[in-house]
């Protein structure tokens, strides 16, 4: 359970071997209460998370959280996170799925 001083903005991955033909779930957060579940699926190797310690302006810092699948940060780099290059003839078809379900009605 996060609090609302937890700060993350990190990148957790998913999947070590490449495989954009199978989603898959990434994440899945419950309110407090219990009331609202979200589900986050994707197609994606990997998820950024950021709990939104630097937001401004119309919302405070913590007043929510971002799930982002993706790709890792500098994989095309980095040979022990997936990652695919892609070609004309090998477009990227990407999946991103984000459910929102009442638990208590």
């Amino acid at each position: 359970m996060l609090n609302k001083t937890d700060k993350l903005d990190h990148n957790f991955v998913t999947e070590q071997v490449l495989n954009l033909q199978t989603i898959k779930q990434h994440a899945t957060l419950t309110s407090a209460d219990e009331k609202v579940m979200l589900s986050v699926l994707s197609n994606y190797p990997a998820i950024q998370v950021y709990t939104g310690q630097h937001l401004k302006g119309a919302f405070n810092a913590y007043d929510g959280i971002c799930l982002e699948p993706q790709f890792c940060p500098d994989s095309p780099n980095n040979p022990h996170f997936p990652f695919s290059y892609l070609t004309p003839q090998v477009p990227l078809q990407t999946h991103i799925s984000y459910c929102l379900t009442n638990l208590k009605s």
